[in-house]
């Protein structure tokens, strides 16, 4: 790396890990601090937190949410399937890439079960999708404000 690159990614990271950007009991209502405490996510008083910190607190919180696709469970496993399918039985690629795609797919399929777990959490909690869906899209405005 150049001298100039390393210097940008020390301050980057200087920023991104050590700066203090938001008091979020400030920023955040009663009932928003309520709901992501309903889901184990807890907001301290007077801290002033970095953008890491905000980082890890939006991730514990998208633990909650459905994957991209808005598929859940059975479709999301069927479509997954299709596709590897559809691969395997392709002719152009090797042995090789064969194996590599079954090793990711193995991947993947653990990966969706780890998720699925995850995401059932949110039905066992005292959570509506409703507050869900606010403190998400709250914290998003948040973040897009203050992020470096």
């Amino acid at each position: 790396m150049k001298e100039k690159e390393m210097r940008e990614n020390r301050e980057w990271e200087e920023k991104y890990y050590k700066k203090e950007i938001i008091e979020l009991y400030q920023v955040l209502n009663d009932e928003e601090i309520k709901t992501l405490e309903k889901l184990g996510i807890t907001i301290q008083k007077g801290k002033i937190y970095t953008e890491r910190e905000f980082d890890e607190i939006y991730m514990e919180l998208a633990k909650f949410d459905k994957d991209e696709t808005g598929l859940y469970g059975n479709e999301r496993e069927e479509k997954t399937n299709e596709q590897f399918e559809k691969i395997l039985n392709d002719e152009t690629h090797t042995e090789r890439e064969k194996i590599l795609i079954n090793m990711y797919y193995i991947e993947c399929a653990k990966n969706e079960e780890l998720e699925r777990e995850e995401k059932d959490k949110l039905s066992s909690t005292e959570v509506a999708v409703e507050e869900y869906n606010s403190i998400m899209t709250r914290l998003d405005e948040i973040g897009k404000k203050c992020m470096i």
